[in-house]
């Protein structure tokens, strides 16, 4: 068993990957290693199980893949429509009945909608309605900043406001 605390702080880029690349061989090899950071883009690439502090008590545990469950989050959809239709296509969504939030986000409209079923169909045919032909489109899970975020209940965390995370991978 390895217990590390922020392993990558004050390391240069290079430095950075030759550690994942080490935690991933040595979880090869069936070491448990948990660790102890608050940088959690770097740790969503390599751990396979996490737990979120906070004040002390675990608010959060599951795999870093998964997000939120969908019993805890609404379903969130990224379309990128073709050409240059991007405001038509967020007017189009924005006005959608089941659609409750829709925003450009660079090329892409973020749509998050109210029901479970059917998210991404719904999607696509509200823009195929209006002729608008769809790139890409895909369901779009929140990152662990945006879980963290969420389930300690504050717009901004750190550990200066005592939030914290656990990551075990």
């Amino acid at each position: 068993m390895l217990i590390l605390d922020e392993p990558a702080s004050g390391l240069d880029p290079r430095a950075r990957i030759e550690i994942r690349e080490i935690l991933r061989v040595l979880q090869g090899m069936g070491k448990t290693i948990f660790i102890s950071s608050h940088i959690l883009p770097e740790l969503e690439e390599v751990c396979t199980r996490v737990a979120i502090l906070d004040r002390g008590r675990l608010v959060w545990s599951g795999r870093p893949a998964d997000g939120l469950s969908q019993g805890e989050r609404l379903p969130r959809v990224r379309v990128r429509p073709a050409g240059a239709r991007r405001a038509e296509a967020l007017e189009a969504l924005q006005a959608h009945p089941r659609v409750t939030r829709a925003v450009l986000d660079g090329e892409d409209v973020l749509v998050t909608l109210a029901g479970r079923e059917d998210t991404a169909a719904l999607v696509a045919r509200a823009l195929l309605a209006r002729d608008i032909d769809v790139v890409r489109l895909a369901e779009d899970r929140p990152s662990l900043e945006e879980v963290f975020l969420q389930v300690t209940g504050r717009e901004t965390g750190g550990a200066g406001e005592g939030g914290g995370t656990e990551e075990k991978s």
